[in-house]
C-alpha cells in the first residue's frame, strides 16, 4: 500500500500578518467603499501617535502585556475620546508549583475615555500584570525569543476574536454595561467581571 502525501495550504502565504490578511481580504471588499490599509510595523512609542488618534476605536489583539501598557498609557495621557478594546488569553503554560494553564481562559477589556475623563477603568487599573508587565515589547526581544512563543489554543483565540466585536457592538448601541468580560471555554462560562468594591474611607 502506498501512502500519498498532499500539500495543504492552510492560511495563505507567509509574511507580515497585516499585509497577508490585507491581501486576502481585498478581493472580498473590492466592490465596497471600504479601504483597508496594512501597517507593517509594531506599535511603538515613536509611531503610536500616527496609529491611534482622537475618537478612534482600537481593537487591540496583542500577545504581550508590555504593548497593552504602552497603548493603555498613551490613551490615558494623550487622548480625550477613545474606545480601546483589548482581548487576550492565558496560553498553555506551566507555572511555578506545577500548576498548568490549559489555555482555555480569556478576557476582553473595554477602556473608554470621554471628554478627557475615564468612563471605565483603564486596562491597568485592576490588572497589575499590565501595570507592571514582566514580559517585553516585541522589538526588545532577541531573535530566539521571537520564534519561541507561548502555545495558543485556536478555539480560545476564536472566542476572543468574536467577543471583541460583540463588545464593540454593545458600546455603539449604548448598551455596554461592563468594562471587562471573562470566559473559560472548557467550563462553558462567560460573564462580566464585577469591579472591586471601593476601599473604605479612613476615619
Amino acid at each position: 500500500m502506498k501512502s500519498e502525501v498532499r500539500s495543504v495550504k492552510l492560511f495563505g502565504d507567509h509574511g507580515n500578518k497585516a499585509a497577508v490578511l490585507r491581501g486576502e481580504l481585498l478581493p472580498r471588499i473590492a466592490d465596497s467603499p471600504l479601504t483597508l490599509l496594512a501597517v507593517e510595523e509594531f506599535v511603538t512609542s515613536e509611531n503610536i501617535g500616527q496609529l491611534i488618534q482622537e475618537r478612534d476605536v482600537v481593537l487591540l489583539a496583542v500577545d504581550n502585556h508590555a504593548t497593552r501598557k504602552l497603548v493603555n498609557d498613551y490613551c490615558a495621557a494623550q487622548l480625550r475620546d477613545v474606545c480601546l478594546i483589548s482581548g487576550g488569553n492565558n496560553g498553555v503554560v506551566s507555572e511555578p508549583g506545577g500548576k498548568v494553564q490549559r489555555g482555555t481562559y480569556g478576557n476582553v477589556q473595554i477602556y473608554l475615555r470621554c471628554a478627557g475623563a475615564d468612563a471605565s477603568p483603564s486596562l491597568a487599573r485592576f490588572h497589575p500584570e499590565i501595570a507592571d508587565p514582566a514580559d517585553q515589547h516585541p522589538l526588545e526581544k532577541s531573535c530566539t525569543e521571537l520564534v519561541t512563543s507561548v502555545p495558543q489554543l485556536l478555539f480560545t483565540n476564536m472566542l476572543v476574536a468574536t467577543s471583541m466585536p460583540g463588545c464593540l457592538w454593545l458600546h455603539l448601541c449604548g448598551s455596554l454595561h461592563y468594562s471587562e468580560v471573562a470566559f473559560d471555554l472548557a467550563d462553558a462560562v462567560m460573564r462580566p467581571v464585577p469591579l472591586p468594591a471601593p476601599a473604605p474611607l479612613s476615619p
